[in-house]
This record gives structure tokens, sequence and C-alpha cells, in this order.
């Protein structure tokens, strides 16, 4: 088990991350109270004293982010690696629980498409038409990358890596109010490989959106 803190004065957040070998194993967040004015420290078993917040089980070394709002109050998200949806939470500690306020911001890939691509040097822009939607009660920063098909990689595209890019060639951030849904033009860059054809007009199968503190 591995346990990291995010601390407040009052209370304390751990991270959990349980291992039970290859085949089991999950993460979750545990409110924790000091005892006699102590917190636990990192790297001890679950606090016997914690509230385990049960809506935030989920699969083993997940990357919690925790954002304090007050003695009280703070957001987390979350995801699995390379996932095309993350989870945001606003959890509320009230006396002896919590109260919790849970959504999910994806990717609606049926309601996305490619709209072209460009060739400009040794780069390869592709164009798509993102729907994202947030169905949590706040607005939130994200940042998107991809992996391009198997059949472009090594003929219009030297490898598989698609980074996003804004109108100044530069990495960029999106933002999406809260309990919304929303289109987004999106420009992925990738290096050119051999051909200057693509092998189909479809969006990259993996599609993957980061939570931006």
């Amino acid at each position: 088990m591995r346990l990291i803190n995010l601390l407040r004065e009052v209370n304390q957040i751990d991270e959990v991350n349980w291992s039970g070998g290859a085949t089991a194993g999950e993460s979750y967040l545990v409110i924790e109270s000091p005892a006699d004015g102590v917190f636990s420290g990192k790297g001890d078993n679950e606090p016997a004293s914690g509230i385990r917040i049960e809506e935030t089980r989920y699969s083993y070394a997940t990357d919690f982010t925790v954002m304090w709002e007050s003695d009280s109050s703070f957001i987390s998200c979350w995801a699995r690696p390379q996932s095309d949806t993350f989870n945001v939470a606003r959890v509320d500690i009230t006396d002896g629980g919590y109260e919790i306020a849970l959504g999910d911001v994806y990717l609606d890939r049926d309601n996305s498409y490619l709209s072209g691509f460009e060739i400009v040097d040794d780069d390869v822009y592709i164009t798509c038409n993102l729907r994202i939607t947030n169905e949590s009660s706040e607005s939130v920063r994200f940042t998107i990358d991809a992996r391009a098909a198997a059949e472009d990689i090594g003929q219009l595209l030297s490898d598989g890596s698609l980074t996003v890019v804004n109108d100044e060639d530069e990495s960029q951030v999106f933002e999406i109010a809260a309990n919304s849904s929303e289109m987004f033009t999106v420009v992925f860059r990738g290096s050119k490989g051999s051909t200057d054809a693509k092998a189909d007009r479809k969006l990259p199968p993996w599609i993957y959106l980061h939570y931006y503190a």
C-alpha cells in the first residue's frame, strides 16, 4: 500500500494505492483528521480513523489531483492513463462524513469528426472537430493529445505521436464550463512520413484528455 498525503490544517486527504499483485489493486481517497494533533505519514497504512470516499475507488496507480478551496472543501480529478475521460468531484467534509458531487468530462466520439489535414514542410497538421461534454458541476481546463492509426504510421506520419497546437504552433489548453457540451476545433501536429496521403478520413483511434490544474 502506498500513501500520499495532501494536507490542510484541519483535514488531510490520503491518496491510497493498494496492490494485491498482478491481477488486483485499486486507488482511492481517504479523509483523515489528526489523531492527537498528528496525521499519518507518507507510506503508512490507511489510517484507522479515516473516512474512505467510496466514489473515488478506481484502478491501481490512479493519479489524483486535489485542490483545496477551504479547510473543509476540495475538488479532485482523476483518470486512467491514456483515457478519453476524466472524473471531477467536489467534496464537502461534514461532521463525521462528506457530501460529493461527481461527474465526467469526456470525448463524445460519435459526434466528433476529422475535417482535413495539411502538410507544411516536415509536419502534418490534422484538424478535428471534437465534441467534449462536461457532466460535472465544475468548470475545468484540459489538454488533448492522440495516437495515430497504425495505417498512417510510416506513411503520412513518421510515427504515431500527435500533439495539439494553436495558431502560433504552441501547446494549447482548453476550458469547458460546468454541465455543458461544446465543439472544439483541435489541430493535431505530427511528423511527416514518406507519403502525402492519409489512409482514411477517420479520427485518430486514440485521443486522450488530461485535466490541467
